[in-house]
């Protein structure tokens, strides 16, 4: 990502997590329960696979440094990650006179839906505070190239590691349907 060098000396303590988080809808219509899910099939959001899924967690993860150099060894002054969670579900306003039990089989998806996606926020929250915590637990490196290098390739093995925890929940979860996510 971004690499500053600084002649100012500072710990590596300096490490921080920067979390934002959107929630998007894209609306429904219909008064069946038939209507709704064509609607879905339509509308849905596609993922960073190029599937195409009712609800969707997209997550952005950035790193920026700075460093200190010395004569002999290059440290880290300071090691931020920011993490963009942005959550993409379905809405629907029921019309007048629309079946109660249809509102209620849809606020039940919706809320399954809305736990499985703040549970993949959860993967990416942790993926954000491992690779801060494990990247500024580097000590330091002989020369500033050697140190970028190591920061970089942890960092990117770690998101590696975490993009695959994500397709393993869905993998496990059925993309919600085991934890009650069921179009009405």
């Amino acid at each position: 990502m971004l690499a500053v060098s600084i002649g100012v000396a500072s710990t590596p303590s300096l490490a921080e997590v920067r979390h934002t988080r959107q929630t998007t809808y894209y609306d429904v219509t219909g008064t069946t329960a038939r209507a709704l899910r064509d609607q879905i099939e339509q509308l849905r959001p596609r993922g960073d696979d190029g599937g195409r899924y009712d609800a969707y967690t997209r997550w952005r993860l950035e790193w920026r440094y700075m460093y200190r150099e010395t004569r002999d060894a290059c440290r880290l002054a300071s090691f931020k990650v920011t993490l963009r969670t942005t959550i993409h579900l379905p809405r629907w306003q029921a019309p007048p006179g629309a079946a109660a039990d249809l509102e209620a089989r849809w606020n039940a998806y919706v809320d399954a839906l809305d736990r499985h996606e703040q549970q993949h926020e959860a993967i990416a929250v942790e993926a954000a505070e491992t690779i801060e915590r494990e990247v500024s637990a580097i000590d330091r490196t002989p020369d500033c190239a050697t140190l970028e290098a190591r920061v970089n390739a942890r960092a990117e093995a770690l998101m590696e590691d975490y993009k695959a925890r994500q397709r393993d929940f869905d993998v496990q979860t059925a993309h919600g349907r085991n934890e009650g996510v069921q179009r009405p």
